[in-house]
């Protein structure tokens, strides 16, 4: 987080009036209604400590979702949104034990401390960095909670409290809202990217911390041949990419990874150079096939050729990321249905189809049409009385519905699967 101005307003209890806190909230119900519980906590703690207190309640109570085990419990609106997720973060810090190890980490742009924490629950020492005072408050607070080993510090990014010539790793996120609105020119990040890829070669290694969306093509083929550019998604949602640089990047300096997240923190790793997907099926039966929806970390890596070889499947078409097959598979980067029809997008046709195989309301995934998913749903609406799945798909032979078995089935190996990184 390199700017400072959003938290000028924010209020956080004195650090010496922490525990109160913490005994005030640990006594009220997780889930207690709002206004009663800042009405019991002012009156335990008085109106401004109630008041931040109930603040810290909620905020928690938000951030359940993304941090399960709850280790981060000082928190601001702007951090939370910002941080990392808990599993993205801990995947994240194996991969540093692993390839960093004797190193000190650097984080750069701290935030509230979610990655600090992960790294320092590896037993590895961090200095986690935030130009603003307030964030560095809530990630000292978090990181000593346990007595881990890291500091909290108020510095800037790009000049690190640290001596360089110490093997240290640096891990940094460039503030790509400094200035309130999202921005799209690298250059105009906080630090600017330019200045982030000058000060990563002064570490052993680096995890850069870019958009899902970053192109590639700004990094230049030079820089790019020197990391590993990896897309990272939990329980199917791509949460991130990162850049991986010297020890970081290691003997997989000019791959791409995809990796894909599930239950139980387990993650599955899709390595190489991409390659395309084998042609598309030239006939498309009516039955007998397999479609499958390739996670999102492969498509936006581009490896969904490696995937399709692996498994011996091919394209649906050139342009869209759906791949076929004879059968299931399974792997946790795709989920799969067996086709039970295959008819052109048209309301007329899905429905007839649909009622025929005793389909009613219906859920539609698609990929190259124009049309809201809820819209095309509401006019392919069948006459039976089951919930069907529809995948609507854009091919040279124009706009496809594939009427799917619906639920989940051997080809979604997600949650049972995955293999260990």
């Amino acid at each position: 987080m390199a700017n400072g101005t959003e938290h000028l307003h924010a209020e956080l209890p004195e650090d010496r009036e922490f525990p109160a806190v913490e005994e005030a909230l640990a006594s009220e119900s997780e889930h207690a209604d709002p206004l009663r519980r800042l009405e019991a906590l002012r009156r335990r703690l008085g109106p401004r400590l109630g008041r931040q207190a109930a603040e810290q309640a909620a905020l928690r109570e938000r951030a359940h979702e993304r941090f399960p085990s709850g280790w981060l419990r000082w928190l601001t609106r702007r951090g939370l949104e910002q941080s990392t997720r808990e599993a993205v973060a801990c995947e994240r810090a194996r991969r540093i034990a692993r390839v960093a190890a004797g190193c000190t980490v650097f984080d750069g742009t701290s935030g509230l401390g979610a990655d600090a924490r992960a790294v320092s629950e590896m037993g590895i020492f961090v200095v986690a960095a935030d130009r603003d005072a307030l964030v560095a408050r809530c990630a000292r607070a978090n990181l000593s909670a346990r007595g881990r080993s890291a500091l909290a510090v108020i510095a800037d990014a790009q000049r690190p409290p640290l001596r360089l010539d110490a093997p240290l790793f640096l891990v940094i996120d460039p503030d790509r809202r400094a200035r309130g609105a999202r921005e799209l020119d690298p250059e105009r990040w906080s630090p600017p990217l330019g200045a982030v890829l000058a000060l990563a070669e002064r570490f052993r290694g680096a995890c850069i911390k870019l958009s899902p969306a970053f192109d590639m093509g700004w990094l230049g083929l030079e820089s790019a041949s020197r990391g590993l550019a990896q897309w990272v998604s939990d329980r199917g949602e791509l949460c991130e990419m990162n850049l991986w640089t010297g020890v970081g990047a290691g003997a997989e300096a000019g791959l791409r990874e995809a990796v894909a997240l599930g239950s139980g923190g387990r993650a599955a790793r899709l390595v190489g150079v991409p390659i395309p997907a084998a042609a598309p099926l030239s006939e498309i039966s009516s039955a007998d096939f397999w479609l499958f929806d390739p996670d999102a970390a492969v498509v936006r890596s581009g490896l969904l050729g490696n995937l399709a070889r692996e498994h011996g499947l091919a394209g649906l078409d050139p342009h869209l990321a759906y791949l076929t097959g004879s059968g299931p598979v399974s792997t946790p980067f795709a989920r799969g249905w067996r086709v039970l029809d295959t008819v052109p997008a048209d309301a007329r046709r899905v429905r007839e189809s649909l009622t025929r195989l005793g389909f009613g309301s219906v859920e539609v995934r698609k990929r190259g049409h124009s049309e809201p998913a809820e819209a095309l749903a509401a006019s392919f609406r069948g006459k039976g009385a089951r919930r069907g799945l529809v995948a609507v798909a854009r091919t040279e032979r124009g706009h496809l519905a594939f009427v799917l078995e619906p639920g989940t089935t051997p080809a979604d190996g997600r949650d049972h699967q995955n293999r260990p990184s």
